[in-house]
């Protein structure tokens, strides 16, 4: 009965995405709400149906989702079977047409500012990697620099992601389809690279790569799930690197992608957990309701400024869950959207909230329709929804957001035949 629940609910799941594959089979962009299907895929099916098919489930804090009591079992395969249609419903009802987003930008660098913008590239990232090459030729231990420099840089740690940040812009223009902007692509990808490998996230040295693949390359959605799987095995070699607890440990291939399939890609058990320990309205583990939303809005305020903002949720929901403070440690489970809501609001509120969310998501579409440095940290945004929570999204995607924005204002604008050569960032 387990199984065939599941296979129901994975179905259902497959359905709700099946936007992304044929977007992405037509060569355009699919919609945010076809990539939050998709995390919700990634996050939560992939790793009950590994269990399914013999992964060997080793807990660590939690139990596995198939060791749950049947009733609890049948709600947390509810939650996960409704999240990404009520996603679907909240975008429908701010967009209900289906909205074709072309594979190649519209949006180029005015000829006049060229010269500029790449001179600004080259020399802010020029800097970045004189850093990243300087911070590595200490010699530390990656989970050494990862606490140094998260210590030093707080939320202003963005500031090292701006390779990052220039490539999701700057890949949306169509300067970047022709040979001298691909080198550029790869430059920024490099530069990505060796300026946070002393952050200590494996995420951030593949996210280069995704963006390239997604929104330069033309792909098909099987090979996005070549590269996803490329990808996964690239993280999980990368653990003994970056992860203390691996280190010096004499572990196979395969018993790292287990761990890495464990710990990164199966938060059922985890959104088991918060049901369990949630309040029907309100909340139990968080100082007050919505305290984990009031510390992303204020994310880059500093905390003398907001001394209430606490902590974000993850961090709280650690705490509970370990018995003890870590707010100064530096590292909390893995929390996606669902786990931050049940936590913050209670679980009645999923339905409303995940609609709401849906509804934020079509208007991030419809905006980054007309700014199209907004469709990759929109896109990747929404396919993280599930993994992270939201003060995480807020601090890569958002920031991504918000430069490519502000670049958009001054270097771009948009050549298109029935509206005439225009700024990109006025509506048609």
């Amino acid at each position: 009965m387990r199984l065939l629940a599941f296979s129901l609910v994975l179905l259902s799941n497959l359905l709700a995405a099946r936007g992304f594959w044929k977007a992405m089979n037509r060569g355009s962009l699919p919609r945010a709400a076809d990539f939050a299907a998709m995390s919700v895929l990634l996050y939560y099916d992939l790793g009950i149906a590994l269990e399914f098919f013999g992964f060997e489930y080793a807990p660590h804090y939690f139990p596995s989702i198939l060791d749950l009591h049947l009733y609890d079992y049948y709600l947390v395969l509810a939650v996960i079977g409704a999240a990404p249609w009520m996603l679907r419903i909240g975008a429908f009802l701010i967009d209900p047409r289906p909205r074709f987003v072309p594979h190649e930008p519209q949006s180029r660098l005015s000829p006049s500012l060229r010269p500029l913008f790449y001179g600004f590239a080259l020399v802010s990232t020029g800097i970045l990697a004189y850093w990243g090459v300087v911070e590595h030729l200490r010699g530390e231990s990656i989970w050494v620099s990862r606490w140094r420099v998260g210590s030093t840089f707080g939320p202003w740690i963005i500031v090292l992601y701006f390779a990052l940040f220039l490539l999701g812009f700057y890949i949306r223009q169509r300067d970047s389809r022709s040979w001298w902007g691909t080198l550029v692509c790869w430059w920024l990808a490099g530069v990505t690279v060796v300026s946070t490998m002393p952050l200590g996230q494996r995420t951030l040295l593949l996210l280069p790569f995704l963006l390239i693949l997604l929104f330069h390359m033309r792909v098909s959605g099987w090979r996005v799930i070549l590269a996803g799987s490329v990808f996964a095995v690239a993280a999980s070699q990368l653990l003994p690197l970056f992860k203390w607890q691996y280190s010096g440990q004499t572990m196979t291939g395969a018993e790292l992608l287990a761990e890495t399939l464990q710990n990164d890609f199966s938060r059922s058990n985890v959104l088991a957990a918060t049901l369990a320990m949630s309040e029907p309205l309100g909340t139990r583990v968080l100082p007050y309701p919505a305290s984990g939303y009031v510390y992303s809005a204020l994310l880059f305020v500093p905390r003398g400024l907001a001394p209430f903002k606490g902590d974000n949720t993850a961090v709280h929901f650690t705490s509970e869950v370990v018995g003890r403070d870590v707010s100064g440690e530096g590292w909390g489970f893995g929390l996606g959207m669902v786990e931050e809501m049940v936590l913050n609001l209670g679980y009645w509120s999923l339905p409303f909230g995940l609609i709401a969310a849906g509804m934020v998501l079509g208007l991030l579409d419809k905006l980054s329709a007309r700014v199209e440095a907004l469709q990759a940290p929109v896109r990747l945004g929404a396919l993280w929804l599930c993994g992270y929570n939201l003060s995480a999204v807020f601090l890569s995607f958002g920031s991504m957001a918000l430069v490519g924005w502000a670049l958009t204002l001054v270097f771009t604008y948009v050549d298109r035949p029935e509206h005439g050569r225009r700024r990109s960032w006025v509506p048609a």
